[in-house]
């Protein structure tokens, strides 16, 4: 087992870029690309005092690509392909989990209708779900949304150093550090057996 890349409290993870597109040969809305970029600040440089740009670590692509009409998925983690599958042409919505380098999990969440849709039927099938925001794409770093990351300029800096040291005075410094984990989506969304492969 390696060594986790990040804490959230010293050297959070940060959120790059989220773009999604859609094309096909006869429905321009029959193919997904979706694509995550996303880092592991620079763990040194906020110790330092650096913020934003300066608190770059390193950085990943993770892109989902989804045929509705033949149903094949391919996923790849900095352009190199993770996971190829094909379902079936009624299936609504994907989820695959996966390992990378550091111990840490990356799970993608991909429904095929759109925000209006999914909403409605979600709302019928469970009261809880009413309380979670619906994305039709969705990745997760060990259990953490992308979407609740901090940006790049919000690294690092005087704020963060105060919060450290205020960590520092009311918490027992001899535990060991972990990646927080923010409160997991409905189980309608919950995440699978974690895969062995794991991706550098």
């Amino acid at each position: 087992m390696t060594t986790a890349k990040y804490d959230y409290r010293t050297n959070p993870v940060y959120q790059i870029d989220f773009s999604t597109t859609a094309k096909g040969k006869r429905l321009s809305l029959t193919k997904r690309r979706v694509n995550f970029r996303f880092g592991f600040s620079n763990i040194e440089a906020i110790a330092n005092g650096r913020d934003g740009r300066d608190c770059r670590g390193e950085e990943h692509e993770v892109t989902l690509s989804w045929s509705i009409t033949s149903g094949k998925r391919i996923i790849k983690f900095n352009n190199r392909e993770v996971h190829f599958s094909i379902g079936k042409l009624t299936e609504m919505k994907f989820e695959y989990s996966f390992q990378i380098k550091g111990n840490h999990t990356i799970k993608l969440v991909a429904h095929a209708a759109s925000s209006a849709m999914m909403m409605n039927s979600t709302k019928k099938n469970s009261k809880k779900a009413n309380n979670y925001e619906f994305r039709q794409f969705e990745m997760f770093l060990d259990g953490m949304s992308f979407f609740d990351m901090p940006q790049i300029f919000e690294l690092g800096g005087v704020r963060h150093q105060a919060a450290l040291r205020y960590i520092h005075n009311n918490e027992d410094t001899t535990a060991t550090l972990q990646p927080v984990m923010h409160t997991p989506p409905p189980s309608n969304v919950s995440v699978p057996s974690i895969r062995r492969n794991t991706y550098p």
